[in-house]
């Protein structure tokens, strides 16, 4: 076989072709000339007269390529053409090659246990809806876990499926002690135990660095549970016929959560737990939910800014609830047909400026009681609300120019 190199691909600079698909596409011509390697005694005859020529790891096609300059340093196939027919195979071995990428190619690939990452590897499917890893209805999924002082970090998750997983109190993919993670382009699917209500897509424990973008969420209990953990973006994501619950904060800080569309909710779709700080929501877009609530409660310094919601299917739950909160910020959402728009609880420094709150059953936007202090309500359009524009029942509210 010619040695591969960039004058043999011949590539044009408008070619989309990778270099690694057509350096595979040459390798895999090769192993079908019959003519190839002919000469008996030659250091290669073994290889041709092997009953499977499947190029694995150690093989003439690393030997010619080298591990060391491959883009890919092990491509996986369901069916037997690339260096692994199995994940986790070719997974601890690009480990032991001290990390790098690792290519799957289109298939279902059927998994019996937790699929174990290390530091340093990028996994990659070739497509995100033909490229299926399938936990086959077990308590196993993904798992990225380190340990205090020695974290997985820098692992690239993009273009596959997961699926299958009913991993009851971790998830689909698992993160503890992790840095700088990225998963992308990545669709989950049926993820979830549905008696007792119990699965995530992703759970992340306590780790930093973690970015979630492009994904499709689909069928869990909570699309993501994030425990004691910090700066997290979660963007350009679609949540659609979800479950219990969308996202679960509990004792997180600076989180960056945006450009979200979700799609038939069926409970809340932000909940926190314990302790929130440094939280910024914008731009969810929700259409055809059953349920659609944003619910923060003992969150500090949050924005809350572009969210859209109206439509939903039993409106009795304000849209957004703030609860026991100090400065929170809720600007330019539009939030129709819900009990409340925004219903502010036991709240200080919290303000409500330039939202359109219309058409919902109660208020355009509550104040709730007393405890409500120094809350700001300004340039908000409150029209056609059964109840009324504003229920002010907080101490040393500043409102005006609300449009009612």
């Amino acid at each position: 076989m010619a040695i591969i190199c960039w004058g043999n691909l011949a590539k044009s600079a408008d070619d989309t072709q990778r270099i690694e698909q057509a350096i595979q596409g040459y390798v895999e011509d090769h192993n079908e000339n019959v003519n190839a390697h002919q000469i008996e005694g030659s250091s290669l005859y073994m290889h041709r007269v092997n009953s499977e020529l499947d190029h694995l790891a150690e093989s003439v096609k690393n030997f010619h390529i080298g591990y060391s300059f491959r883009a890919y340093k092990a491509v996986v196939d369901v069916g037997g053409k690339g260096d692994y027919t199995n994940i986790q195979d070719a997974i601890d071995y690009v480990n032991g090659l001290g990390g790098g990428k690792i290519l799957i190619l289109p298939g279902s690939y059927v998994q019996s246990d937790d699929l174990v990452m290390y530091s340093g590897i990028d996994l990659e499917g070739l497509d995100e809806t033909t490229t299926i890893i399938d936990f086959d209805g077990l308590a196993k999924g993904m798992q990225l876990v380190g340990v205090f002082g020695g974290p997985i970090r820098n692992c690239y998750l993009f273009g596959f499926t997961i699926e299958g997983s009913k991993a009851a109190t971790a998830g689909a993919i698992t993160l503890k002690y992790c840095d700088d993670i990225f998963i992308e382009n990545i669709y989950f699917e049926s993820n979830r135990q549905v008696s007792p209500a119990q699965g995530y897509d992703i759970y992340v424990e306590n780790s930093h660095g973690i970015k979630v973008r492009d994904c499709h969420n689909g069928e869990a209990n909570a699309n993501y549970y994030l425990k004691d953990s910090h700066e997290i973006f979660i963007e350009d994501i679609l949540f659609e016929n979800t479950g219990n619950k969308g996202i679960i904060l509990d004792n997180v800080y600076d989180l960056h959560i945006g450009n979200l569309k979700i799609h038939q909710m069926t409970g809340n779709f932000i909940s926190t737990l314990n302790s929130v700080s440094g939280l910024h929501l914008y731009k969810l877009i929700f259409k055809d939910c059953n349920h659609d609530k944003i619910y923060l409660n003992a969150v500090t310094d949050c924005l809350i800014e572009g969210v859209l919601m109206e439509s939903v299917a039993n409106p009795n739950e304000p849209g957004i609830e703030i609860n026991t909160s100090e400065r929170v910020s809720v600007l330019n959402c539009n939030i129709k047909d819900h009990v409340d728009g925004i219903l502010f609880v036991s709240n200080i420094y919290c303000t409500a400026n330039n939202n359109i709150c219309n058409s919902n059953s109660r208020y355009g936007i509550n104040i709730s009681d007393a405890d409500c202090d120094k809350c700001i309500v300004v340039g908000n359009n409150l029209r056609d609300n059964t109840s009324g524009g504003l229920n002010d029942l907080g101490t040393n509210t500043e409102k005006g120019h609300n449009v009612i």
